[in-house]
């Protein structure tokens, strides 16, 4: 039952099977949670698919070195489709054309909760994650009109601001401050902690040179922020206080998202080219020209980076070198990969199999018209979502099966985040900026204001 503008949904509203091993020995106090566990899913999932149902049946993913883990059907309202899927950490989004999110649990195919986050006239930008001051994962979205803040695992609404501005692209957020880019052509910083408003306080905003549809990258320690726009400028300044860092110029508009690491920057141009820059200090280390606009950012695994193009399709390129390695022409999404082997998806729905050191089609799948490709960069376990709701999990052959156990724990703390990563730090020892660097007047700075007004919580101009 859906509640408000923003309600939770019971983790009933899913039918779904899982794939777990043939035998096991079976202690008292197991036997016990596998037969609550058996009723419960005889209460909650009245309609469980045949095996006949499954996106991909058990011979097709064995051909593809994969196993089901297991798959689910999301029961979507008559009239709602899904028109995005992201996978963040843990959870994987499931986004309707009308406003709704589902978050669903990697490890067992359950959905954590559902909520409204916008109008279904609005476009729902992608999330991203955050850990706030308290230690809590949270997740944010950003449409036109409005930023939502919401508890990863539990769902609750933590903040519903509504903008004064028309926003027009993803927001990142640091536990005080979200960034997010405009229509009007700037790229703004407000706090979104004051639960006394409903209305974000404006901390500053810098002329983007056109729009920022790209989703920001906080680096350097969130001490930095890097943002592209389609003007074809790439910045980068400090978070809080905005002062310049560096300006990077393409040739063309820059849409696709960046790919930003500590050391590098990826940067995907409409002048058809692939540029590699220096986070640091925006110097360019190599350029790889395209025959067509890149319009989407690339995908970044290891050392390896795989950039769609309409005519060569996606090429793997070496992310140290510069140089493609293949390319795979009927490819148009990446998926996941193992050691020997890269999964795409095609533009015409087909499950796309390719050798990893040649980019040649090993084996290609037919996948319904409304498969939506989810990008995995973190492990090998595939997944595959359709419009109409229906969902599958794969790992390759040789992993562990999903256990009663291991069903029970994910059920016991489905509304917890992982004990692995509950609070605590990146440990990455990265080498900051002097801290003097904020009181530094740069007469050069093309992001400084002429105003005397300084910004909240800071002391340097604003705009």
């Amino acid at each position: 039952m859906r509640t408000g503008m923003v309600g939770v949904v019971s983790s009933a509203n899913v039918a779904g099977h899982y794939c777990t091993g043939n035998s096991w020995s079976i202690s008292l106090m197991t036997f016990v949670r596998l037969l609550a566990i058996m009723v419960w899913a005889a209460l909650l999932w009245p309609t469980v698919g045949s095996a006949d149902d499954a996106l991909l049946d058990s011979a097709s993913l064995s051909q593809l070195g994969y196993f089901k883990y297991w798959d689910a059907d999301l029961e979507l309202a008559s009239d709602a489709t899904v028109s995005q899927a992201h996978l963040l950490d843990d959870n994987l989004y499931l986004v309707e054309q009308r406003g709704y999110v589902h978050a669903v649990h990697t490890g067992i195919g359950l959905p954590r909760w559902t909520q409204r986050v916008g109008e279904g006239v609005y476009d729902i930008y992608s999330p991203n994650h955050l850990v706030d001051a308290d230690g809590r994962h949270l997740v944010i979205f950003s449409s036109s009109p409005r930023v939502v803040f919401l508890d990863a695992y539990q769902g609750d609404v933590v903040r519903d601001l509504l903008l004064d501005v028309v926003a027009c692209g993803p927001a990142v957020a640091t536990p005080t401050t979200m960034y997010f880019g405009s229509h009007d052509g700037h790229l703004y910083a407000m706090f979104w902690g004051d639960s006394r408003t409903k209305l974000p306080v404006r901390r500053w905003r810098v002329i983007s040179g056109g729009q920022v549809t790209a989703s920001p990258k906080l680096v350097n320690e969130n001490h930095d922020l890097v943002f592209a726009a389609n003007g074809g400028s790439v910045f980068s300044c400090s978070a809080e206080a905005k002062l310049f860092n560096w300006e990077f110029k393409a040739n063309d508009a820059i849409s696709g998202d960046l790919v930003s690491t500590e050391a590098a920057t990826f940067v995907a141009s409409a002048d058809r080219s692939l540029y590699r820059i220096d986070t640091m200090s925006g110097v360019q280390r190599w350029r790889i020209r395209f025959p067509n606009p890149l319009r989407t950012g690339p995908v970044l695994t290891g050392k390896t980076l795989f950039q769609y193009s309409k005519d060569t399709g996606v090429s793997a390129v070496d992310a140290e070198a510069g140089s493609i390695v293949w390319s795979c022409t009927p490819a148009r999404y990446y998926l996941t990969q193992t050691d020997h082997h890269v999964y795409f998806l095609s533009g015409d729905s087909r499950l796309i199999m390719a050798d990893a050191s040649s980019g040649n089609v090993v084996h290609s799948f037919p996948l319904p018209q409304d498969c939506l490709p989810v990008k995995n960069t973190v492990d090998s376990t595939l997944y595959l979502v359709c419009g109409s709701g229906r969902l599958l999990c794969a790992k390759p052959l040789g992993m562990p099966r999903l256990t009663p156990e291991e069903m029970s724990a994910a059920l016991r703390g489905i509304h917890s985040p992982p004990v692995s990563r509950a609070g605590g730090s990146s440990g990455n020892d990265i080498e900051l900026r002097s801290p003097d660097r904020d009181r530094v007047i740069d007469m050069n700075d093309p992001l400084k204001s002429p105003s005397k007004v300084p910004p909240l919580g800071v002391g340097s101009s604003e705009d």
